[in-house]
């Protein structure tokens, strides 16, 4: 395996936690390396580079898009990048990781007890174990990437929250995004400002 993501399942804490992640690695296949989050030399080298501030003007023009059409509210954008240290911690800590984790722990512990499976072959058994892990379905499935597949760990993805005065009227919590973003009207009308930056950028 990688290095990086060998190192990464040694910081998360429990097997189910652990094979979790290990099925995220062994799916992503081939295009680990180019999705593996960023060193802190390569976040340091991003840091004011010309690549930073263009994707910082563009926050900006969606977030005077967004004021411009909902007054009296504010778009609060993170612009960190979400480092390898923070997405373990996060993995280690998210409830509906633990809830997964159990699961495909309690698969894999039926694999390894059925009469099939070769304890003295090791090579069948880490294929056996290998097809699990990459067929198996996540309940419940969880809301966070797998450390170092996370896109903010590339800063490709951005999270935004609306605030009014020192409310946070919707999120980034994962167990509220239905009612605060969805019924609530936000995501549509996030939706309308981010298309509308992007036309005037072009």
């Amino acid at each position: 395996m990688d290095p990086r993501p060998a190192e990464a399942i040694s910081r998360i804490a429990g097997t189910g936690r652990q094979l979790l992640a290990l099925r995220s690695y062994l799916r992503a296949g081939a295009h680990l390396p180019e999705r593996w989050s960023w060193s802190q030399e390569q976040i340091a080298a991003f840091e004011g580079s010309p690549e930073q501030r263009d994707l910082q003007l563009e926050i900006e023009r969606v977030r005077a898009a967004f004021v411009a059409r909902n007054p009296g509210f504010e778009l609060y954008v993170n612009p960190q990048v979400r480092d390898l240290d923070t997405q373990i911690e996060r993995w280690n800590s998210n409830e509906s990781v633990t809830a997964a984790a159990e699961d495909i722990l309690a698969a894999a512990q039926a694999l390894i007890a059925s009469p099939g499976f070769s304890t003295d072959r090791p090579e069948r058994a880490r294929e056996a174990l290998k097809a699990l892990l990459t067929g198996h379905t996540p309940v419940p499935t969880p809301t966070v990437a797998a450390p170092g597949l996370s896109p903010h760990g590339q800063m490709r993805a951005i999270d935004f929250q609306v605030h009014q005065g020192a409310r946070v009227v919707a999120g980034p919590d994962t167990s509220s995004i239905a009612a605060d973003w969805d019924t609530a009207g936000w995501a549509a009308k996030l939706d309308v400002a981010v298309p509308t930056t992007c036309h005037q950028g072009s």
